[in-house]
């Protein structure tokens, strides 16, 4: 949902970088790195506090993906040795999807690719092996492990593997009432259309975003819609649409 926002990522991650090469801390990641100093000064390590490590190192890489890649990468590397250490599966998941979000920051996604290839396996694991976890947990995660190599494939031109991916998530938040989630596919799903030139059926997966965007309240996520519609009615050269 992003298509036409660069500009602002770009300042963002600017002054995020400039704070960083100052050595101080983003105020955001203050609470995560005081977690991992209590968890860590644990006398007695258990699998639930290597547990909550592996969570709080992942949530670092996340964090620092758009503004550190060395520190971003340490802390992934890590998290997926404490994980692998202790079988925490579910967080050996995350961790290869963390990963690779960071690999496409890089630019390197076919690695992306592999690293969600092998989350997708863990996910499809549970569901054979522990269809109740996988039901009531695990399948919101293979949701967005699908989303995410769709936008990887759209970034790399391939629609049709982009396509398949986005409807495949979409189906998993639809069966689970989860609208949020289901609004950031359609978005995804409209992206690709854009990208395609086919406006009126990128408007159409916009406006159903909208609509559900009018009910869980995301401001951001409508804001960068009515920028992708107001691009699209440009093209269809409706000019007094695009300028609504």
């Amino acid at each position: 949902m992003k298509t036409h926002c660069y500009l602002v990522l770009i300042i963002c991650i600017s002054v995020l970088t400039n704070n960083n090469t100052l050595g101080q801390r983003p105020p955001n990641m203050e609470l995560l790195f005081s977690r991992l100093d209590k968890y860590k000064a644990l006398p007695v390590k258990t699998y639930e506090a290597d547990s909550v490590i592996t969570t709080v190192l992942g949530r670092l890489c996340w964090e620092y993906r758009l503004i550190d890649m060395d520190s971003a990468g340490y802390y992934c590397d890590e998290a997926l040795r404490i994980a692998e250490g202790i079988k925490y599966e579910r967080g050996i998941a995350l961790i290869y999807t963390q990963t690779a979000a960071v690999c496409r920051q890089k630019g390197e996604f076919q690695k992306a690719l592999d690293f969600h290839t092998k989350a997708l396996d863990i996910w499809k694991s549970f569901q054979k092996n522990n269809p109740g976890y996988y039901y009531s947990v695990v399948i919101s995660d293979e949701a967005r492990t699908l989303n995410n190599m769709g936008i990887i494939y759209d970034q790399l031109g391939e629609n049709i593997k982009a396509m398949d991916l986005f409807y495949k998530a979409l189906k998993i938040d639809e069966s689970r009432g989860n609208k949020d989630g289901a609004a950031n596919k359609l978005g995804g799903i409209g992206n690709v259309f854009l990208r395609q030139k086919q406006y009126d059926k990128a408007l159409d997966y916009y406006f159903q975003v909208l609509k559900i965007d009018e009910t869980v309240a995301n401001r951001v996520r409508m804001a960068e819609c009515y920028s992708n519609m107001g691009f699209a009615y440009w093209k269809k050269n409706d000019r007094n649409r695009a300028m609504e």
